[in-house]
């Protein structure tokens, strides 16, 4: 299950514990016209990836056509691989216009988002409760800090003299009360 709001969402998984995150995404040929339509393509989230990889079924059924070759390196080798431009619609049509991706064999999805897009915003995974989530931010709007920021805590501890105080100015300079903005959902 997915949720969203603004430039970001988050992914629960109602079933317990997972150690793969998956969720569906939107992938277009580039230049798009910005709708990814009904069909939705599974992804995997690797922070091990350095790029983002599609299977030969994505570029079959878009009909992508290659702009370059480029060298892979995996965990069973290194091989030459073929490079395309999509426009990627991640929950919330987070996009991402001209992702240069190469075509691999990604195993168990069609799609495996590397750091080319983790890195360009906020990413955390949690176990709370035992039910795994990861939640994603596009741009990275402040620094996550679990250890100097303990004001991060469940919602049942409200701010502490090391974090802000629910009706002052985020510390990430939007101007907004920190309750309304990187504190949502952290005060009751």
């Amino acid at each position: 299950m997915s949720s969203s709001v603004g430039n970001s969402f988050i992914t629960v998984y109602n079933n317990g514990y997972s150690n793969v995150l998956k969720n569906e995404v939107g992938i277009l040929p580039h230049p798009s016209n910005g709708n990814p339509g009904e069909k939705k393509w599974i992804s995997i989230w690797d922070t091990g990836a350095t790029s983002t990889v599609i299977t030969k079924k994505v570029v079959d059924e878009l009909g992508l056509k290659p702009v370059s070759i480029g060298r892979a390196t995996t965990p069973q080798g290194e091989y030459e691989a073929y490079i395309y431009y999509i426009d990627l619609f991640l929950p919330n049509h987070v996009a991402f216009p001209k992702l240069r991706v190469m075509e691999g064999q990604p195993a168990g999805c069609d799609i495996l988002i590397g750091m080319d897009v983790i890195g360009k915003g906020d990413f955390a995974v949690s176990n709370y409760n035992g039910r795994t989530s990861f939640t994603y931010r596009y741009p990275s709007c402040c620094r996550i800090d679990f250890v100097n920021n303990s004001y991060l805590l469940p919602k049942t501890i409200r701010a502490t003299p090391d974090g802000p105080a629910k009706n002052s100015p985020c510390p990430c300079g939007s101007g907004k009360k920190y309750k309304q903005c990187c504190g949502k959902g952290l005060f009751k």
